[in-house]
């Protein structure tokens, strides 16, 4: 073959390699195959191989835990004693003298009303009174003279009996006069607004120049020496609580909690929520405790026993059942559990608040994973049988 034959047979083959190679690459791309990253192969396999670690605060082994049943309450605080100053009579607000945060004692004047008409009044009824009363010294002179008349012959009886009817009607007059006079002058008494009870005035709801009708709210006292919570339960709940039970309530304002036992159970639920009214007495209250505050606390209901539990953070909830974490030879599973009383307040070995008790699916010594994240690792979820590391405390 000669030397052009060969050169050209040469190029025909790189052709027919470069063809074949852009092939290749297309019909690569029409099925969407690509080319796999060795280091993230690597990664891949190394995080299918490596256990998922967990710190001693992220796990715990089920043991028996002293347990209580505790009602929440919420509710806010109120007076024992309290009162509304009203008007009795109409008039206008002439005077005002206390305001928010003054303290009160029985019978106080805190307020006039322009007490001018009440007073003509008074006057007017005075007067009819004398005239009444004069009619009624006439009647009685008729009614003597006319009585010596009679003893004489000098009249008849019935001639007397109609003194002594005018006597009769003059007595009625007088009397209904009286009547009136007395009406006058407790209308003027009432122009006094007087405080019902030893209080602190909590609010004003009249000002001075304002025309009040009776029965219209002038002011509002609150006894603060004696203070109880107003606290709402549901009506399930309402059956553990009695008379005389204690407890500590959590009240807005105050630093320390405030002791407080039940004094009276309302019997009707209130409204639509079905919930039961419980007073609290509180006993020993802070001079800073303030009417209206929001207070909340549990109620022990049930003496403590010592109960299989597990922290609140162990369990999981899906499709209506409740599960957790358990490590079994080192991997975790899948466990479903069955739940009983729940404790707010008991304190886990790992340092968690709140537990409940574990009444099937458990027993004392299994190991939990207890966290609220999923893989302090990877931060991915946990997946039945992944491989797990535990750290010693």
């Amino acid at each position: 073959m000669t030397r052009q034959g060969k050169i050209l047979l040469l190029g025909l083959l790189i052709a027919a390699v470069v063809v074949a190679a852009g092939v290749a690459a297309i019909l690569k791309r029409k099925e969407g195959t690509k080319t796999v990253n060795p280091v993230a192969q690597e990664i891949v396999r190394q995080q299918q191989v490596e256990p998922l670690r967990f710190g001693p605060m992220d796990w715990i082994e089920v043991r028996e835990v002293r347990l209580s049943a505790y009602v929440p309450l919420t509710g806010t605080v109120r007076a024992v004693e309290s009162a509304s100053v009203k008007a009795k009579v109409a008039g206008e607000l002439k005077m005002l003298g206390v305001r928010e945060g003054m303290a009160v004692q029985r019978g106080d004047v805190i307020g006039l009303i322009d007490p001018t008409d009440y007073e003509l009044r008074l006057r007017e009824r005075e007067a009819q009174l004398r005239q009444a009363e004069a009619q009624l010294l006439t009647a009685q002179r008729n009614a003597d003279a006319n009585s010596q008349l009679v003893a004489r012959g000098f009249i008849s009886e019935n001639s007397s009996a109609n003194t002594l009817s005018a006597l009769d009607a003059a007595r009625a007059a007088r009397d209904a006069v009286n009547f009136q006079l007395e009406q006058a002058r407790k209308a003027l008494a009432d122009t006094r607004l007087i405080a019902p009870i030893d209080g602190v005035v909590a609010e004003r709801l009249a000002l001075p120049g304002e025309k009040l009708s009776p029965d219209n709210r002038v002011v509002h006292i609150v006894n603060i020496e004696q203070l109880e919570v107003e606290a709402s339960v549901p009506s399930q709940d309402i059956g553990a609580i009695r008379i005389g039970q204690q407890l500590e309530l959590n009240i807005e304002g105050q630093s320390a909690e405030v002791l407080a036992n039940v004094v009276r159970i309302n019997p009707a639920t209130s409204g639509s929520s079905r919930n039961v009214i419980v007073y609290l007495r509180l006993l020993k209250p802070g001079p800073n405790l303030r009417v209206g505050s929001f207070a909340q606390g549990s109620l022990p209901v049930d003496v403590p026993r010592d109960r299989l539990a597990v922290p609140f953070n162990a369990l999981r909830e899906h499709a209506g059942r409740t599960s957790v974490w358990q490590v079994r030879e080192g991997r975790l599973a899948s466990q479903d559990v069955v739940t009983g009383l729940r404790d707010e307040r008991a304190r886990a070995a790992n340092g968690a608040i709140g537990m409940v008790e574990i009444r099937e699916g458990l027993k004392p010594g299994d190991i939990l994973i207890a966290t609220a994240i999923s893989n302090a690792v990877t931060a991915q979820p946990l997946r039945e049988g992944d491989p797990v590391e535990l750290q010693k405390p």
